[in-house]
């Protein structure tokens, strides 16, 4: 038998904490890439997102690259676990072979 208390704060508080979830998930497929950068002295890391997309529904889960967070509430939580560095959405258009543009989509940290 469960005999754990659920206060309204916890209770209120459960979307937040998805949504948090959903970032340091995030942040954990790239985190060893982004220091292994740093370890080789470069200033900066792009995390391209031009994959993922983002639903306005709360109540959607992740499934196939849909995240339920807004990019902005996304930036919000890359600077609280990157504190002094300059994080940022980025759209950056590249050429690939043949002349193709396109665009890449994705969030800038700078440590520089």
């Amino acid at each position: 038998m469960n005999n754990n208390k659920y206060t309204r704060q916890a209770l209120q508080n459960i979307p937040n904490e998805n949504k948090r979830n959903e970032v340091n998930n995030m942040i954990n497929q790239f985190i060893d890439e982004l220091l292994r950068h740093a370890g080789q002295g470069r200033k900066s890391y792009f995390y391209n997102m031009t994959n993922m997309e983002f639903s306005r529904n709360p109540l959607v889960p992740i499934v196939n690259n849909v995240y339920s967070v807004p990019i902005d509430e996304i930036l919000v939580m890359f600077r609280e676990r990157f504190p002094d560095c300059i994080v940022s959405y980025q759209e950056i258009l590249t050429e690939g072979a043949g002349g193709i543009r396109s665009v890449k989509k994705g969030i800038l940290i700078d440590w520089a």
